[in-house]
This record gives C-alpha cells, sequence and structure tokens, in this order.
C-alpha cells in the first residue's frame, strides 16, 4: 500500500512538473515572439549590417573580410584605423550565422535570435521547478513567468540591438546551476559543463560582465566538494579569455581579456559635463554626446584610443565634488529610478505602460535583495543569498563606474525571479524531506 502511495505521488509529482514547464514554455515563447514582432514595425534599422553600437559594423567586417574589424577614419584618426576588439565576439557571430541562414530577412532573424536565446532561460526554469515541491510549484512558476509581463525585460531580450539581449539568458542559467547544485538534478560532470559555457557565453558577450563571472565562478567552486571538479572548471572558464586575449594579440597587437572601446566606455561616464547631461531626458540617450568626447592627441590605432579615453576619464577622478553627485545618480538610475533611462520608447504603446513597467521592474529587484539580505540577517539560505547579492554588485559595478542605463539592470530581472522562486520554495522543500525521512524505514530514528 505505501509502495502503491509512493508511485501515485511521483507520478502526480512528475505531471505537475511537466505542465507548470509547459505553461512556462509556452508563455515565454508565445509573448516574445509577439513582443519582437510588434518592435519590428518600430524599428529604425532593419539591416543587420546597420545594428547600433558597433554590432552591425563589425558584423560587415566579418561578412566582407572573415575577421571582426570595423573601421574609423577621419580626425582625430590617422588614415584608417582598424578596431578589431570593438565588440565580444558571441552577438557578432551569432548574428553573422542568422544573416546567412535568413539572407536579409530582418524580421526572421530577430525571432530566431530570440527563439534560441529562450532555450537556456527554459534550462534554468526546468531546475527551479524541478528543484521545487509539488506544493510550492506553482508559486515558482508565477516568479519566473513574472518577466514576461514587465516591457523593459522583454524589450531587451528580443532585442538584435544591445549586448543585454544576448547573455541574460546565460546568466539566467549559470545562476540557477550555482543555488540549486546540490540537488543533484542532473550529473555532476554535466552541471560543470554546462555552467562552464553559461559563463563563457556570458563573458564573450559583455566584456563588463567579467565581475560578474568570476563571482558565479567562486560560488561554484565553493560547491564543489571534488578538486578535480573545481580543476576543471577553473581551466574551463579561463579558455575564453585566454583565446579572446589571443585572437586580439594577433589581430591588434595587444592582448587584452576586455574590449578597445572599454575606455571610451569609462570616459562616456566621467568628464566635467557628465552630471549636466545626465541622466538624458525624455527621447535622449547618452550617445547624442560621444562626439563631444574627442582623443587628445592623433590616433593611430584602436589601442591608443582606448587608452586616450581612460586617460580623460581618470582625470575626472580628481574631483570628489562632481564624482560622488555623478555616483549618486548612476546608483539611482540603476536600482531605483522608475525612468525607463536610455529606452528612447517614448511615443508608442511602451510608454503608456512605462511606469507600471518600471514599478513591476523594481519591485522584483529591490524585493530579490531584501529578501536576501533579511535571509542573511535570519541566518537562512546563506549561500544563496550571498550569490545573488555578489552578482547584483558585481553587474552594477562597472555601470556605476562608467555610466548606468535601464537596460545594464534588466539582466538582473530573471536571477532575481529565480533568487526569490529558491527563497520561497525552500521551507516547504525542507519540510516535504524532514517528512520523508521520518517515514522511511531505512531512516527513520539514524541520527
Amino acid at each position: 500500500m505505501t509502495n502503491s502511495n509512493g508511485k501515485d505521488s511521483d507520478v502526480s509529482d512528475r505531471r505537475s512538473l511537466l505542465v507548470c514547464f509547459l505553461i512556462f514554455v509556452f508563455v515565454s515563447v508565445c509573448v516574445s515572439l509577439a513582443v519582437a514582432t510588434f518592435y519590428y514595425r518600430h524599428e529604425v534599422r532593419t539591416n543587420v549590417f546597420h545594428l547600433a553600437n558597433y554590432l552591425g559594423p563589425v558584423t560587415y567586417g566579418l561578412a566582407t573580410t572573415g575577421k571582426m574589424v570595423m573601421f574609423r577614419s577621419g580626425p582625430p584618426y590617422v588614415g584608417t584605423v582598424p578596431f578589431y576588439g570593438a565588440r565580444m565576439p558571441f552577438p557578432v557571430y551569432l548574428v553573422f550565422a542568422l544573416s546567412k541562414v535568413f539572407g536579409s530577412k530582418f524580421l526572421l532573424i530577430k525571432l530566431a535570435k530570440t527563439l534560441l536565446l529562450l532555450i537556456p532561460l527554459h534550462v534554468a526554469v526546468w531546475i527551479s521547478l524541478a528543484s521545487s515541491s509539488q506544493a510550492k510549484r506553482a508559486a515558482v512558476l508565477c516568479f519566473v513567468s513574472l518577466p514576461f509581463i514587465i516591457p523593459s525585460f522583454l524589450l531587451i531580450s528580443t532585442s538584435l540591438q544591445v549586448e543585454e539581449g544576448y547573455f541574460y539568458s546565460f546568466l539566467a542559467v549559470a545562476f540557477a546551476l550555482v543555488i540549486y547544485e546540490r540537488q543533484r538534478l542532473l550529473p555532476p560532470w554535466w552541471v560543470a559543463i554546462a555552467f562552464v559555457c553559461a559563463v563563457d557565453l556570458v563573458y564573450l558577450t559583455k566584456s563588463s560582465m567579467r565581475l560578474t563571472c568570476l563571482c558565479l565562478i567562486a560560488a561554484m567552486l565553493i560547491r564543489q566538494s571534488s578538486r578535480s571538479m573545481r580543476i576543471f572548471i577553473v581551466a574551463a572558464t579561463m579558455i575564453a579569455p585566454i583565446a579572446w586575449g589571443s585572437y586580439l594579440s594577433s589581430t591588434s597587437g595587444r592582448f587584452s581579456i576586455g574590449s578597445s572601446v572599454d575606455g571610451f566606455n569609462f570616459h562616456k561616464g566621467n568628464y566635467p559635463q557628465f552630471i549636466d547631461r545626465y541622466p538624458p531626458i525624455g527621447d535622449g540617450n547618452l550617445d547624442q554626446w560621444d562626439g563631444t568626447l574627442t582623443a587628445s592627441a592623433p590616433i593611430h590605432s584602436e589601442w591608443e584610443d582606448n587608452d586616450d579615453h581612460m586617460t580623460q576619464g581618470l582625470l575626472f577622478l580628481h574631483n570628489p565634488q562632481a564624482l560622488s553627485k555623478a555616483f549618486v545618480a548612476k546608483v539611482v538610475v540603476f536600482f531605483f529610478s522608475l525612468e525607463d533611462v536610455g529606452t528612447g520608447h517614448r511615443n508608442d504603446i511602451y510608454a503608456k505602460v512605462s511606469l507600471v513597467n518600471m514599478a513591476l521592474f523594481r519591485l522584483l529587484l529591490l524585493g530579490a535583495i531584501v529578501w536576501s539580505m533579511a535571509n542573511l540577517i535570519r541566518r537562512r539560505e546563506r549561500f544563496a543569498s550571498l550569490c545573488f547579492l555578489s552578482v547584483v554588485l558585481a553587474t552594477a559595478a562597472p555601470y556605476v563606474i562608467g555610466f548606468a542605463l535601464t537596460r545594464h539592470a534588466t539582466v538582473l530581472i530573471f536571477p532575481s525571479a529565480l533568487a526569490l522562486a529558491y527563497y520561497s520554495s525552500r521551507g516547504a522543500l525542507h519540510n516535504r524531506r524532514t517528512s520523508g525521512a521520518a517515514n522511511d524505514p531505512v531512516h527513520a530514528g539514524t541520527g
């Protein structure tokens, strides 16, 4: 009779898991494709070679020269200067590959990219649902579905323009693999390989995520009891930065694990007039001031350009009063502002729901932060809470140092949802396991 009840319970649990997972897949796919299609009508650029943030020109360089390169000329550049490190490689190669498959059909490329990058997100959600008790699974499903009613998340996750739309799901699955690692849902080596791939793809998409990747790697290493597993994770995650640095060394003459526009991005958020122009108002964005951030000397290479901008940005640090004002403004934009800074969608339906959108966004992010801090005070779920808070701080740091836009924080929406789902499911899961151990004739009475 006990065995029959146990089998019925297992069947019910698996059915619940499958139903919840399929509901999430259906909702995430339908909503994402609908948003991607809707905003296609508002796209300014409908040619992959014209994509913003250097992605288009570098993809064009890859298509025409076989190398990730774009060219700049005119003052302050001496002649035509090639930039081999302007963009990290993953978005470039993904867009290039999709353009080979779909040609010039921009909408199909956008939809294909959206669907492909939902797959890691589905893995993360499956891990979360499978690790939760049947009684708490509906609550977990609600938490992980919340991002799909937040327009700022959907706008970024379906975008071809910005890097955040290429790594948000890899960040989510890496975070899920870390906090749920002890559940042993998958063979340990599968978990390690999946984790390494996810972290490397986050890094190979955006160089400013290096600190976040290090936090995740450190957290996963703490989780491991096997020395060989730790060695593998460290060695495997080093492959991506070494490969990228070697590529830059062979093409541009300098080994670097970042990009050659890091200096410009730092300068863009650290100069005397910055506080008067930030945050940008209405349809404005910081790009309109890029032309004023000129080099102080003739530029012969991309690294001269990078170093010159970095030097000019560092001079701003000698003005503590302006620096403190800029720091506060960046923190407010990243964590608290109800204004969607830097999106530029002010004249369509998005603008009408902007306040509700941002309120939901902040509620999710700040709710996860507060719950994590409360866990630390109460000494509950300390590892997951520390991991989440470390990821938040590591992700925010480069933007608080450089410049922060709302889209920079959107990549934390799904880790926040996963953290809330994890915290909400722990009590019931713990009770279920304790009850199961007490009723187990093999383990009953053991200390």
